[in-house]
C-alpha cells in the first residue's frame, strides 16, 4: 500500500515533459498530467454546488468575461500575453449578461482540455470558495491558452505553466506548485468521528471538512488530510490509513 501512495504522491507532482517522450495519445497525455496538476472539482447538475473539491485558481489579468451558467460559456482566447474573445460567443451573447473576472478573484477550474491548437481551462467565479456553499446563479468562462501549431509535440512544462500563471495562480500559493484548497477543519474535541468502507465523500466531507489535497485518479479518487488519507473507487470509501 505504501508503494501505491508514494506512486500516487510522484504523479500528482509530475513534470509535464513534451508528449513526443511520452509516447500514446498526446492529447489524452497532457490533458491527464495537466488534471493530476490542475484538479478539476465536480459541479452538481447546474454548477451551484461543489460535489467534491479540487483546484482553485486566482485571476491575474482582466478583461475575461464570463456569462451565467445557464447559458453556453463565454470562451476567451489568450495569446500574447492578451484576451481576445471568440467572435461566436461576442455574437450571440447578451452584453448585459456578460461579467468580467476581476483581478485577484477566486475561481473553481471544473474542466481541462487539450486541443490541436492549445489548452482551455474551463471556471466559474467562486468568492470565498467555500465548497459548501450553494451559488444559486453561477457565471462560466472558458479560457483557450493559444500555441503554436505542432505544440503537442515540442512543449513541455515551462512553458505550459508559464502561459498559464499569467493568467492564473493556484490560490494560496506564489507559484505553480501543486494545487492548494481550503483546508480540512478539524472535528471538536469529544465528538468521534468514525469513517467506515463504502461511505460516499459527501459523508467523509460533512465528518472531516475540506481535505487539504484531492488526487483525482479517475473512478478512483484520494482526499489527503494532515494525519489521514482515504481512498474512494467509484465514490465509496475503500481504504483508510
Amino acid at each position: 500500500m505504501q508503494t501505491m501512495a508514494t506512486s500516487v504522491l510522484l504523479m500528482a507532482g509530475a513534470l509535464i515533459l513534451p508528449a513526443a517522450q511520452q509516447g500514446g495519445n498526446p492529447k489524452q497525455e497532457i490533458e491527464r498530467q495537466l488534471q493530476s496538476r490542475y484538479i478539476p472539482v465536480k459541479l452538481g447538475p447546474r454548477g451551484q454546488n461543489v460535489v467534491t473539491p479540487g483546484t482553485v485558481l486566482t485571476v491575474q489579468i482582466p478583461g475575461i468575461h464570463s456569462n451565467p451558467a445557464t447559458q453556453f460559456t463565454f470562451m476567451n482566447n489568450y495569446q500574447d500575453g492578451r484576451i481576445k474573445y471568440s467572435v461566436g460567443s461576442s455574437f450571440i451573447t447578451d452584453k448585459n449578461a456578460i461579467r468580467d473576472l476581476q483581478v485577484g478573484e477566486n475561481v473553481y477550474l471544473y474542466k481541462v482540455e487539450v486541443k490541436d491548437n492549445g489548452v482551455v481551462f474551463h471556471v466559474q467565479p467562486c468568492g470565498d470558495c467555500d465548497f459548501s456553499m450553494i451559488d444559486p446563479s453561477p457565471f462560466r468562462a472558458g479560457i483557450a491558452f493559444q500555441f503554436p501549431k505542432g505544440w503537442l509535440e515540442s512543449t513541455g512544462t515551462d512553458q505550459i505553466d508559464q502561459t498559464i500563471s499569467q493568467v492564473f495562480t493556484i490560490a494560496g500559493s506564489g507559484d505553480s506548485s501543486p494545487p492548494m484548497m481550503a483546508p480540512a477543519q478539524p472535528p471538536a474535541q469529544g465528538s468521534p468521528v468514525k469513517i467506515e468502507l463504502g461511505q460516499s465523500p459527501e459523508q467523509v466531507l460533512a465528518a472531516l471538512g475540506q481535505p487539504e489535497k484531492v488526487v483525482d485518479l479517475g473512478n478512483k479518487k484520494i482526499f489527503v488530510y494532515r494525519d489521514l488519507k482515504i481512498t474512494f473507487i467509484d465514490g465509496k470509501v475503500a481504504d483508510v490509513q
